[in-house]
Protein backbone atom coordinates (compact mmCIF):
# COMPACT_ATOMS: atom_id res chain seq x y z
CA UNK A 1 0.00 0.00 0.00
CA UNK A 2 0.89 3.41 -0.79
CA UNK A 3 -0.58 6.63 -0.13
CA UNK A 4 0.11 10.73 -1.18
CA UNK A 5 -1.65 13.37 -2.51
CA UNK A 6 -3.58 13.12 -5.92
CA UNK A 7 -1.80 14.85 -8.60
CA UNK A 8 -3.35 13.27 -12.04
CA UNK A 9 -5.88 11.10 -13.50
CA UNK A 10 -4.95 9.85 -16.95
CA UNK A 11 -6.35 7.41 -20.19
CA UNK A 12 -4.18 5.94 -21.95
CA UNK A 13 -5.91 4.08 -24.71
CA UNK A 14 -4.02 1.37 -27.39
CA UNK A 15 -5.28 -0.14 -30.35
CA UNK A 16 -3.78 -2.30 -33.10
CA UNK A 17 -2.03 -1.51 -36.47
CA UNK A 18 -0.30 -2.74 -38.53
CA UNK A 19 2.97 -2.52 -36.40
CA UNK A 20 2.35 -2.05 -33.25
CA UNK A 21 -0.50 -4.67 -31.32
CA UNK A 22 -1.44 -2.33 -27.63
CA UNK A 23 -4.67 -3.09 -27.36
CA UNK A 24 -5.14 -1.67 -23.56
CA UNK A 25 -7.69 1.37 -21.78
CA UNK A 26 -5.53 1.82 -18.86
CA UNK A 27 -6.77 4.38 -16.64
CA UNK A 28 -3.62 5.86 -14.11
CA UNK A 29 -4.27 7.89 -10.67
CA UNK A 30 -0.65 9.81 -10.17
CA UNK A 31 0.37 10.58 -6.39
CA UNK A 32 3.04 12.27 -4.79
CA UNK A 33 4.18 10.31 -1.98
CA UNK A 34 6.13 11.61 1.10
CA UNK A 35 9.72 12.02 1.15
CA UNK A 36 9.87 9.34 4.12
CA UNK A 37 8.01 6.85 2.10
CA UNK A 38 10.13 7.22 -0.88
CA UNK A 39 13.58 6.35 1.42
CA UNK A 40 12.06 3.12 2.54
CA UNK A 41 11.43 2.21 -0.85
CA UNK A 42 14.61 2.95 -2.00
CA UNK A 43 16.17 1.02 1.21
CA UNK A 44 13.97 -2.22 0.34
CA UNK A 45 13.99 -2.21 -3.01
CA UNK A 46 18.28 -1.72 -2.78
CA UNK A 47 18.06 -4.86 -0.60
CA UNK A 48 16.62 -6.76 -3.62
CA UNK A 49 19.21 -5.46 -6.33
CA UNK A 50 16.75 -2.71 -7.57
CA UNK A 51 18.81 0.53 -7.52
CA UNK A 52 16.44 3.08 -7.52
CA UNK A 53 16.59 7.07 -6.82
CA UNK A 54 14.20 9.67 -5.68
CA UNK A 55 14.06 10.94 -9.82
CA UNK A 56 12.57 6.98 -9.89
CA UNK A 57 9.87 7.91 -7.71
CA UNK A 58 8.86 11.39 -8.59
CA UNK A 59 5.55 10.43 -10.04
CA UNK A 60 4.17 7.24 -8.77
CA UNK A 61 1.18 5.90 -10.32
CA UNK A 62 -1.20 2.92 -10.61
CA UNK A 63 -2.94 1.25 -13.64
CA UNK A 64 -5.51 -0.81 -14.39
CA UNK A 65 -8.38 -1.99 -17.23
CA UNK A 66 -11.38 -2.49 -16.40
CA UNK A 67 -14.28 -2.50 -19.29
CA UNK A 68 -18.05 -2.93 -19.79
CA UNK A 69 -17.58 -4.38 -23.01
CA UNK A 70 -14.40 -7.35 -24.26
CA UNK A 71 -14.80 -6.76 -27.42
CA UNK A 72 -13.46 -3.17 -29.32
CA UNK A 73 -16.18 -1.05 -30.26
CA UNK A 74 -17.33 0.69 -33.60
CA UNK A 75 -20.02 2.77 -32.30
CA UNK A 76 -18.18 5.99 -31.55
CA UNK A 77 -20.53 8.45 -34.22
CA UNK A 78 -17.32 11.15 -34.24
CA UNK A 79 -15.06 8.65 -36.04
CA UNK A 80 -16.55 4.73 -36.21
CA UNK A 81 -12.97 3.80 -35.06
CA UNK A 82 -13.19 1.03 -32.75
CA UNK A 83 -12.21 0.75 -29.05
CA UNK A 84 -12.77 -0.20 -25.69
CA UNK A 85 -15.19 0.99 -23.45
CA UNK A 86 -14.81 2.03 -19.97
CA UNK A 87 -16.59 0.35 -16.79
CA UNK A 88 -17.38 3.73 -14.35
CA UNK A 89 -15.26 4.29 -12.54
CA UNK A 90 -16.42 7.71 -11.98
CA UNK A 91 -16.49 7.19 -7.95
CA UNK A 92 -13.45 5.74 -7.46
CA UNK A 93 -11.85 8.73 -9.33
CA UNK A 94 -14.41 11.15 -8.15
CA UNK A 95 -14.77 12.37 -12.18
CA UNK A 96 -17.03 14.79 -13.44
CA UNK A 97 -18.08 16.62 -15.78
CA UNK A 98 -21.21 14.63 -17.31
CA UNK A 99 -23.97 12.46 -16.48
CA UNK A 100 -21.74 9.40 -16.96
CA UNK A 101 -17.96 10.64 -16.75
CA UNK A 102 -15.91 7.47 -17.16
CA UNK A 103 -17.92 6.10 -20.19
CA UNK A 104 -17.62 9.82 -21.88
CA UNK A 105 -13.54 10.16 -21.24
CA UNK A 106 -13.26 6.97 -22.20
CA UNK A 107 -14.92 7.30 -25.99
CA UNK A 108 -12.32 10.67 -25.60
CA UNK A 109 -9.23 9.00 -25.08
CA UNK A 110 -10.69 6.16 -28.06
CA UNK A 111 -10.53 9.25 -30.65
CA UNK A 112 -7.22 10.06 -29.25
CA UNK A 113 -5.48 6.45 -29.48
CA UNK A 114 -2.16 6.57 -28.47
CA UNK A 115 -1.56 9.78 -26.65
CA UNK A 116 -2.22 10.05 -22.82
CA UNK A 117 -5.18 11.87 -21.95
CA UNK A 118 -4.74 14.10 -18.95
CA UNK A 119 -8.21 13.83 -17.38
CA UNK A 120 -6.91 15.47 -14.00
CA UNK A 121 -9.58 18.57 -14.62
CA UNK A 122 -12.70 16.41 -14.24
CA UNK A 123 -11.58 14.72 -11.19
CA UNK A 124 -12.31 15.94 -7.43
CA UNK A 125 -9.52 13.51 -6.10
CA UNK A 126 -7.14 16.07 -8.10
CA UNK A 127 -9.25 19.49 -7.22
CA UNK A 128 -9.07 18.47 -3.42
CA UNK A 129 -5.18 17.70 -3.73
CA UNK A 130 -7.10 15.15 -1.50
CA UNK A 131 -4.54 12.07 -0.01
CA UNK A 132 -5.88 8.95 -1.57
CA UNK A 133 -4.35 5.25 -0.52
CA UNK A 134 -3.39 2.59 -3.27
CA UNK A 135 -3.18 -1.46 -2.77
CA UNK A 136 -1.81 -3.18 -5.71
CA UNK A 137 1.08 -5.54 -7.02
CA UNK A 138 4.15 -2.97 -6.67
CA UNK A 139 5.83 -4.27 -9.88
CA UNK A 140 8.46 -2.25 -12.86
CA UNK A 141 7.91 -1.74 -16.13
CA UNK A 142 11.42 -3.49 -17.69
CA UNK A 143 9.74 -2.08 -21.36
CA UNK A 144 10.51 1.47 -19.86
CA UNK A 145 13.71 0.80 -18.56
CA UNK A 146 13.16 1.49 -14.62
CA UNK A 147 9.85 2.22 -14.13
CA UNK A 148 7.83 1.17 -10.99
CA UNK A 149 4.38 1.24 -10.77
CA UNK A 150 1.24 -0.36 -8.69
CA UNK A 151 0.08 -2.78 -11.45
CA UNK A 152 -3.03 -3.35 -11.85
CA UNK A 153 -4.66 -1.68 -8.98
CA UNK A 154 -6.22 -3.69 -7.15
CA UNK A 155 -7.89 -1.09 -4.61
CA UNK A 156 -8.36 2.64 -3.69
CA UNK A 157 -9.77 4.27 -0.56
CA UNK A 158 -9.64 7.93 0.61
CA UNK A 159 -11.89 9.91 2.63
CA UNK A 160 -14.27 12.66 2.72
CA UNK A 161 -14.92 15.32 4.96
CA UNK A 162 -18.58 16.12 6.09
CA UNK A 163 -18.82 18.47 3.68
CA UNK A 164 -17.98 15.96 0.33
CA UNK A 165 -14.39 17.52 -0.10
CA UNK A 166 -11.90 14.76 -0.44
CA UNK A 167 -9.42 15.20 2.81
CA UNK A 168 -6.15 16.36 2.04
CA UNK A 169 -3.98 15.14 4.72
CA UNK A 170 -2.88 11.49 5.75
CA UNK A 171 -5.28 9.85 8.67
CA UNK A 172 -1.69 10.37 10.76
CA UNK A 173 -1.97 13.85 10.41
CA UNK A 174 -2.75 15.88 13.85
CA UNK A 175 -5.76 17.63 11.83
CA UNK A 176 -7.67 14.25 10.66
CA UNK A 177 -11.02 15.40 11.98
CA UNK A 178 -12.76 14.55 15.47
CA UNK A 179 -16.07 12.68 15.39
CA UNK A 180 -17.12 12.45 11.38
CA UNK A 181 -15.46 10.41 8.18
CA UNK A 182 -16.20 8.98 5.43
CA UNK A 183 -14.33 6.47 4.07
CA UNK A 184 -15.17 5.17 -0.28
CA UNK A 185 -13.46 1.95 -0.72
CA UNK A 186 -12.85 0.32 -3.86
CA UNK A 187 -11.58 -2.56 -5.45
CA UNK A 188 -10.81 -4.61 -8.72
CA UNK A 189 -9.60 -7.14 -10.99
CA UNK A 190 -8.08 -6.06 -14.06
CA UNK A 191 -9.08 -7.46 -17.61
CA UNK A 192 -7.28 -10.39 -18.47
CA UNK A 193 -7.05 -8.59 -22.18
CA UNK A 194 -4.61 -6.45 -20.49
CA UNK A 195 -1.03 -8.07 -21.26
CA UNK A 196 0.10 -8.04 -17.33
CA UNK A 197 -2.33 -10.73 -16.99
CA UNK A 198 -0.30 -13.44 -18.20
CA UNK A 199 1.02 -13.07 -14.81
CA UNK A 200 0.43 -16.11 -12.72
CA UNK A 201 -0.61 -14.32 -9.50
CA UNK A 202 -2.97 -12.14 -11.26
CA UNK A 203 -4.94 -15.61 -12.21
CA UNK A 204 -6.63 -16.66 -9.17
CA UNK A 205 -9.14 -15.05 -6.28
CA UNK A 206 -7.16 -11.59 -4.68
CA UNK A 207 -8.21 -10.77 -1.64
CA UNK A 208 -7.35 -6.94 -0.65
CA UNK A 209 -8.00 -5.49 3.35
CA UNK A 210 -8.28 -2.12 4.23
CA UNK A 211 -7.65 -0.81 8.25
CA UNK A 212 -9.35 2.39 7.90
CA UNK A 213 -8.61 4.96 10.81
CA UNK A 214 -11.54 5.77 12.57
CA UNK A 215 -12.25 9.97 14.02
CA UNK A 216 -9.63 10.96 16.64
CA UNK A 217 -12.33 10.87 19.65
CA UNK A 218 -12.27 7.33 19.23
CA UNK A 219 -8.80 7.21 20.39
CA UNK A 220 -6.26 8.23 23.57
CA UNK A 221 -7.51 8.74 26.87
CA UNK A 222 -10.72 9.39 27.69
CA UNK A 223 -12.13 8.56 23.79
CA UNK A 224 -15.70 8.27 23.21
CA UNK A 225 -16.33 4.81 22.64
CA UNK A 226 -19.41 4.85 20.75
CA UNK A 227 -18.37 4.18 17.33
CA UNK A 228 -21.55 4.10 14.23
CA UNK A 229 -20.75 2.87 10.73
CA UNK A 230 -23.26 3.67 8.10
CA UNK A 231 -22.53 1.02 4.56
CA UNK A 232 -23.63 3.44 1.48
CA UNK A 233 -24.33 1.46 -1.31
CA UNK A 234 -23.45 3.18 -5.05
CA UNK A 235 -25.13 2.34 -8.46
CA UNK A 236 -22.12 1.34 -11.19
CA UNK A 237 -23.34 2.68 -14.87
CA UNK A 238 -22.58 0.12 -17.59
CA UNK A 239 -22.54 2.07 -20.74
CA UNK A 240 -23.09 -0.94 -22.86
CA UNK A 241 -26.28 -2.38 -21.45
CA UNK A 242 -27.55 1.01 -20.35
CA UNK A 243 -28.38 -0.51 -16.98
CA UNK A 244 -27.01 0.35 -13.49
CA UNK A 245 -25.51 -2.43 -11.07
CA UNK A 246 -23.88 -2.53 -7.62
CA UNK A 247 -21.30 -4.81 -8.48
CA UNK A 248 -19.56 -7.96 -9.92
CA UNK A 249 -16.65 -10.20 -9.90
CA UNK A 250 -16.82 -10.37 -6.02
CA UNK A 251 -16.14 -13.69 -4.30
CA UNK A 252 -16.91 -12.34 -1.09
CA UNK A 253 -17.31 -8.74 1.02
CA UNK A 254 -16.87 -8.99 5.82
CA UNK A 255 -16.50 -5.46 7.37
CA UNK A 256 -16.36 -4.59 11.15
CA UNK A 257 -14.55 -3.05 14.03
CA UNK A 258 -10.99 -4.25 14.25
CA UNK A 259 -7.33 -3.85 16.14
CA UNK A 260 -5.03 -3.48 13.14
CA UNK A 261 -2.04 -5.94 14.01
CA UNK A 262 0.11 -3.07 12.80
CA UNK A 263 -0.35 -0.57 15.62
CA UNK A 264 -2.68 -2.20 17.66
CA UNK A 265 -5.34 0.54 16.99
CA UNK A 266 -9.39 -0.16 16.77
CA UNK A 267 -10.30 0.41 13.02
CA UNK A 268 -12.79 -0.33 10.33
CA UNK A 269 -11.82 -3.51 8.41
CA UNK A 270 -12.93 -4.06 4.93
CA UNK A 271 -11.78 -6.97 3.59
CA UNK A 272 -12.81 -7.62 -0.26
CA UNK A 273 -12.06 -11.08 -2.07
CA UNK A 274 -12.64 -10.22 -5.76
CA UNK A 275 -13.07 -13.75 -8.33
CA UNK A 276 -10.65 -14.81 -11.00
CA UNK A 277 -10.32 -11.77 -13.43
CA UNK A 278 -12.58 -12.34 -16.91
CA UNK A 279 -12.28 -9.94 -20.04
CA UNK A 280 -14.42 -7.30 -18.22
CA UNK A 281 -12.69 -6.92 -15.12
CA UNK A 282 -14.55 -6.66 -11.31
CA UNK A 283 -15.47 -3.44 -9.50
CA UNK A 284 -16.86 -2.80 -5.92
CA UNK A 285 -17.61 0.86 -4.47
CA UNK A 286 -18.81 1.53 -0.83
CA UNK A 287 -18.84 3.85 1.17
CA UNK A 288 -18.41 3.98 5.01
CA UNK A 289 -19.72 7.04 7.04
CA UNK A 290 -17.84 6.16 10.50
CA UNK A 291 -19.28 8.49 13.55
CA UNK A 292 -18.18 9.05 16.84
CA UNK A 293 -20.84 9.86 19.84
Amino acid sequence: MLGGVARRVSLYHGFWTEFLIDRELDWHIHIRIPNSTKQTLINHLRTTGCNITDKNLEDVYSEHMVLDSPELMGDDPGTRLLGYRSADVSLPFRLGGSAHPAWDLGIIAARHQYRVQDFSKYSQLCDDHGYVYLQGAFVNDAHHGLEPEIHPLDSIAFALDRFGKTIPISYDDSGWPTNHVRWRVSVFTNSTLHRVNKCSFLQKERKTTWYLKLPSDAYGKGAKRKVDVVHIRHKLWNGVRKAWYESRGVSSFVSGLQKDPRDGLLKLEVSVTMKTPDQLGGMFVRDFLIQTF
